[in-house]
Order: C-alpha cells, then structure tokens, then sequence
C-alpha cells in the first residue's frame, strides 16, 4: 500500500512560501545567459530554436536555472526509446523538447 503523502510543517511551509520557479522576461535574458556561462560546465549558454528559459528564485535570489529548447532533429537511441513508427515520429517531434541547459553544480546564492 502506498504510503501517505507528507504535508509540510510550517518551517518548512516558510521556507516553499519564498521559492518560485518561472519563466524569465526578455529583459532578463542576458543576465540568465551570463548566468549560464559563468556556471554550466560547458561554459557556453547558447540555446537554438524554440526556447524557454526558467529560473528559480528564494527570496529574490536567482538559484538554479534550467533551458529547454528544441530537440535534436535525428536522435536514433531518443527516437527508439519514444517508439513511434517514422510516420509518427514525423508528425510529434514538435513535441518533443532538449533539456539543454540543466545546472547541476551547487548554485551560489546572490
């Protein structure tokens, strides 16, 4: 039997209250590329295609940050692990996104 799921307690419930995960602003995407480039591993933030950059924030500090964008066009092992046949695979790809910028190390806080 599946266990209950765990309310918060109200420390904690504090601590939820301030974070918020949401999509940055056109103003705001040099400061997320700058970001990017100063903490992601491949020293690089350039996304290609469709794109949505979020960020997490605590108490109006930026934290982790993460881009998706377009995913690769031909992906053989992606594509074999989705299943679709290559008629299916013509007509969702648009729904398929790259998590292409994921900030793994530990975020300094600002």
């Amino acid at each position: 039997m599946a266990q209950p799921i765990r309310l918060p307690n109200a420390q904690e419930q504090e601590v939820l209250d301030q974070w918020t995960v949401r999509l940055i602003t056109d103003e705001q995407r040099a400061r997320w590329n700058a970001e990017m480039t100063e903490r992601l591993y491949l020293q690089s933030a350039p996304l290609v295609g469709e794109q949505l950059c979020y960020v997490a924030e605590y108490a109006g500090r930026w934290l982790p940050l993460i881009g998706w964008s377009a995913a690769a066009r031909h992906l053989r092992p992606r594509e074999a692990w989705i299943g679709w046949s290559h008629g299916q695979l013509k007509r969702r790809r648009h729904w398929v996104a790259n998590n292409a910028r994921p900030i793994w190390r530990r975020a300094r806080w600002r």
